[in-house]
Formats: C-alpha cells, structure tokens, sequence
C-alpha cells in the first residue's frame, strides 16, 4: 500500500510541474475511442486535476488515469512526451 501511496504522490508533484504550460493531451476512452486535445492543466485537488481545453471545456481526471496510462502528456510545441 504505501508503495502505491509513493506512485501518486510522485504523479502529484509531476503534474504540479506541467500546470500553466500549453499541453498536447491525449485520453484512451476505452474501446479504441482515443481522444486528443490542447489544454492547460486548471487547478489541482487531492484526488483529481481539471486540464481546459482551447475551447474552454473543462476535464476532469484522477492521477490513476495517468500512472495507468489512460491520460498521456506531450509537448504543445513539438508534441513530444512532456
């Protein structure tokens, strides 16, 4: 347990180092649905983060969805893995 508590911890403090930067995210939906987007990630909870896109809508996603690999980050610029 404590080594799972150590894994999200770390993806906190990563995530914390992306927020303001212009973002390439890409979402595995499920059932070959992948989702890509620009965005900036908005604001950081315990539990989930909220990244908005270029249109203003508003995502929600909990850090297992990043330690699993289901939300990647890239690069806004080259879009090479941030």
């Amino acid at each position: 347990m404590r080594e799972i508590r150590r894994r999200l911890d770390a993806c906190r403090t990563r995530i914390g180092l992306l927020c303001g930067r212009d973002l390439v995210i890409v979402v595995n939906r499920g059932r070959n649905k992948v989702e890509r987007f620009r965005g900036r990630i908005q604001d950081m909870y315990e539990a989930v983060f909220t990244v908005k896109d270029s249109e203003d809508k508003l995502n929600c996603f909990s850090y297992s969805d990043v330690l699993t690999k289901n939300v990647k980050f890239f690069n806004g610029e080259s879009e090479s893995q941030a």
